[in-house]
């Protein structure tokens, strides 16, 4: 991922990826950093989900609960949000 960011320093997935093999390693820090990052270069990513609930977990174990708390909330937000679009397609193609 270093590799990509060199030559993609903008490249919103690769901070993703960056920041879960991150906290993979237990470099909670940098990982929070990595991930915040992708929120603000892809604000309405595909990702944001996955990129709440790692950053909350994170905060976590680093004993910051508030933090914690305010990424598991928008995690909670965006996944509720997620399933009540797939619940509208669902009815809207059993209505076909």
């Amino acid at each position: 991922m270093q590799q990509v960011l060199k030559a993609e320093p903008n490249n919103p997935r690769a901070y993703f990826y960056l920041g879960r093999g991150l906290a993979d390693l237990d470099h909670g820090a940098e990982a929070i950093t990595a991930l915040e990052k992708y929120l603000s270069l892809q604000p309405d990513g595909d990702l944001r989900e996955q990129a709440y609930y790692t950053i909350s977990r994170l905060y976590r174990k680093q004993q910051k609960p508030e933090e914690a708390q305010k990424a598991l909330g928008e995690f909670q937000r965006l996944k509720q949000e997620r399933e009540t679009a797939e619940k509208q397609q669902i009815d809207a193609f059993r209505k076909q």
